[in-house]
């Protein structure tokens, strides 16, 4: 995560409920594309179905990160 990404979410961590949830998801269909363009630049001739796969096991992997990082 980059550093501009970091400072947007603890930005949102104060905004009120509505412009919270507008915030959130903002900064996920960003990381969410960057997240894509990795994915493309590794793989170049990956299908539009592979790409969302590929996309989904990874935020799967940082969601258990996330999960375990919370319970150390």
């Amino acid at each position: 995560m980059d550093e501009s990404t970091r400072q947007q979410i603890e930005r949102a961590r104060y905004l009120p409920g509505e412009d919270k949830m507008r915030e959130s998801l903002q900064i996920f269909e960003r990381t969410s594309q960057m997240m894509r363009d990795g994915i493309r630049h590794q793989y170049p001739e990956i299908s539009e179905h592979q790409l969302q796969q590929k996309l989904y096991e990874r935020l799967a992997i940082n969601r258990e990160l996330e999960v375990d990082r919370t319970h150390a």
